[in-house]
């Protein structure tokens, strides 16, 4: 995807300058690999019960691609594991019981594609410098929201960014397929960022919640630390 005849980069907004900024990322080359270690606690349903999690992510940044990978207690001495994927602008999703047993196995389809490259979108909070690739569009939306629209291949997604007057990131939001539902409807899905530290020298999330609005009403189903950002040059 090229930006202009002369296949220049088109110059980022000056919201989003102010982010690459307090991140103190902007003069920082975009990394090649990023890996994350993570704990939280999440649920399966609205109604549902709390399950604690530890995770490992690895993210590839010039050619867009993740590999998350989570292990759940479900009980004391069972356990659910989890992997989420992205590679070559296509989505998986496996969830196994006792870590062998298929529970979810979902690829390659329009409502996983996407819902992946979303993932991924909202988290280049934790290397900003992907928002200088060529794959992200940027357009401000008022004075503290930009909207970024990210292609891989044949697909486009989009995705709000709201900034504290700082630059200071506050929240993503989305709209994406909910899989709770079939077929699976597009709803709002929000991600705050509650808490932000210092990894690396840089200024990042470190603390997150994220919720889908539903028409009964928000479900928290996501809750996440990070507690290391390793980036690759």
């Amino acid at each position: 995807m090229t930006h202009n005849s002369m296949n220049t980069p088109t110059p980022l907004p000056e919201l989003i300058e102010k982010w690459l900024s307090h991140s103190r990322v902007e003069n920082k080359p975009t990394p090649s690999k990023v890996l994350l270690q993570q704990k939280g606690r999440m649920k399966t349903s609205p109604k549902g019960k709390w399950m604690k999690f530890t995770a490992n992510q690895e993210y590839r940044v010039k050619e867009p691609a993740f590999l998350w990978e989570a292990k759940v207690e479900l009980f004391p001495f069972v356990h659910l594991s989890g992997r989420d994927e992205l590679k070559n602008g296509r989505g998986e999703m496996l969830i196994k019981l006792l870590s062998f047993i298929a529970v979810v196995h979902e690829k390659d389809n329009y409502e996983v594609n996407t819902g992946t490259l979303l993932r991924y979108l909202g988290e280049i909070c934790w290397f900003p410098q992907a928002a200088r690739e060529p794959y992200l569009r940027w357009e401000t939306i008022g004075e503290k929201s930009a909207r970024a629209y990210f292609t891989q291949g044949d697909l486009t997604v989009e995705g709000l960014f709201s900034f504290s007057s700082e630059g200071r990131l506050l929240s993503f939001e989305a709209m994406r397929y909910y899989g709770g539902e079939k077929p699976a409807k597009l709803r709002e899905w929000y991600i705050e960022i509650l808490e932000e530290k210092d990894f690396e020298g840089s200024r990042l999330p470190s603390h997150c919640r994220v919720t889908w609005k539903l028409p009964e009403g928000d479900f928290d189903w996501l809750e996440l630390q990070v507690t290391k950002v390793q980036h690759e040059y």
